[in-house]
């Protein structure tokens, strides 16, 4: 039966973030985004083993957090690269070398979700163990328009009922993504898993995404996170 391992990335430089630093390391009422995220991963029934990508300066805190944490399951901590696509390569190569197998699947996930629900990613993998990949989607509310970047005009409306935008956690087999990844050009500009499946001409299905699966990009982000995390406080508290 296929093993199902988890690549979470977290080595990027939060630059969006401004004065604030990196997100990762953000306290939110008393935890950091990253105790979170890991926290939340380790509620799905499937989690056994993962690697938490993340940049040099971040090796020594997360070994830290997770020996804290503690639970089930077990992480490694790898180093990531110089972008997102190279970050994520180092996480499958790891996970080869602790044994995973082909036919495995890998949850690759953003290390800024931190409300990522086991309900999404058992949907998640129930869909990529069927189809050989799959992603979450939300879809999009407001009116899409095509624009002129340079001369700010407005140059259509787009049909938005076929559009989505893309979540994580994104499910793969193992051979079929690090085969992608490796077959990706130095060059290419991807800004997720599913667009590296896509150029290799891989199949992606998709799920429904949760709106609360809400990466934390900027300043904005973060204070709606902290708004989430006090509003589930307190309907705990009271029962709500």
């Amino acid at each position: 039966m296929a093993k199902v391992w988890w690549v979470v990335v977290a080595a990027g430089s939060s630059t969006r973030m401004g004065a604030q630093g990196s997100k990762m390391w953000a306290e939110v009422a008393g935890q950091s985004v990253m105790a979170f995220v890991l926290t939340a991963i380790a509620r799905s029934e499937s989690f056994e083993r993962g690697v938490v990508v993340v940049r040099p300066s971040d090796v020594e805190p997360t070994n830290r957090l997770l020996a804290a944490l503690g639970g089930k399951g077990t992480w490694l901590v790898e180093l990531g690269g110089q972008s997102r696509a190279e970050s994520v390569r180092c996480g499958l190569e790891a996970i080869l070398q602790e044994g995973a197998m082909a036919d495995d699947l890998v949850l690759i996930h953003d290390g800024a979700r931190p409300l990522v629900s086991p309900d999404l990613v058992a949907r998640v993998i129930r869909t990529a163990l069927r189809d050989g990949a799959a992603i979450p989607l939300i879809s999009l509310a407001d009116t899409v328009k095509q624009v002129n970047a340079e001369e700010h005009r407005v140059m259509g409306t787009i049909d938005r009922e076929h559009l989505g935008l893309a979540q994580t956690p994104q499910g793969f087999r193992l051979g079929a993504i690090l085969e992608a990844h490796r077959a990706l050009s130095p060059s290419a500009r991807v800004t997720d898993d599913a667009e590296v499946m896509e150029k290799s001409h891989h199949r992606v299905s998709y799920v429904m995404g949760e709106p609360t699966n809400r990466k934390i990009t900027t300043p904005d982000d973060l204070v709606w996170f902290r708004w989430w995390v006090s509003l589930d406080s307190e309907r705990s508290r009271t029962g709500g």
